[in-house]
């Protein structure tokens, strides 16, 4: 797994169990639990804006595609493609 996957995964548990990463994470240590929280809050704050830029004014299917792309972009992740359909001739 990715550094950035990684950081996108603390900052969704962050979100849902609303705590701050450090205390999901346990670090104890103040400045480094400063530095965690800040960059998982940079990356997580960065990666929504993107989706949220590429979403705007879309249907809910194209908004699941873009939110997906850049999703895919910012994780490293691979691009998931429909399966193609045979065509007859």
């Amino acid at each position: 797994m990715k550094s950035s996957a990684k950081l996108w995964e603390a900052w969704r548990l962050s979100k849902t169990y609303q705590q701050l990463p450090s205390q999901i994470y346990g670090v104890e240590d103040s400045l480094a639990s400063y530095c965690f929280d800040r960059a998982v809050a940079t990356f997580g704050i960065a990666v929504e804006q993107d989706i949220e830029e590429a979403t705007d004014g879309k249907k809910k299917k194209a908004a699941e595609a873009s939110a997906s792309m850049v999703r895919a972009r910012w994780l490293g992740t691979d691009m998931k493609f429909a399966n193609p359909v045979p065509t007859r001739r």
